[in-house]
């Protein structure tokens, strides 16, 4: 692991993701990924991996794509800190 990583625990992202702005930055989105998925290496799998709830597109086209595909981006991720995984 990387000595700058920077983890969060769920609760503290959950509570976050309330105050974040659409304008976020791939780095701060990896991140949060980096605390939900646990390492670097499915961080990076995830961004290149078709994704159903994305219409079945890589997280890393939409963003590319522009602002429309950040949103969505951004959407999807910060709506996985509230999912019930009970």
């Amino acid at each position: 692991m990387r000595s700058d990583t920077f983890w969060l625990p769920l609760q503290v992202l959950h509570f976050l993701s309330g105050y974040l702005k659409m304008n976020v930055t791939k780095l701060q989105l990896d991140n949060v990924l980096l605390s939900l998925l646990g390492s670097e290496d499915l961080v990076a799998q995830w961004w290149l991996s078709p994704n159903f709830a994305l219409g079945l597109q890589s997280p890393i086209d939409l963003w590319e794509d522009g602002e429309v595909g950040c949103e969505m981006v951004t959407n999807y991720v910060l709506g996985q800190i509230n999912a019930d995984y009970s």
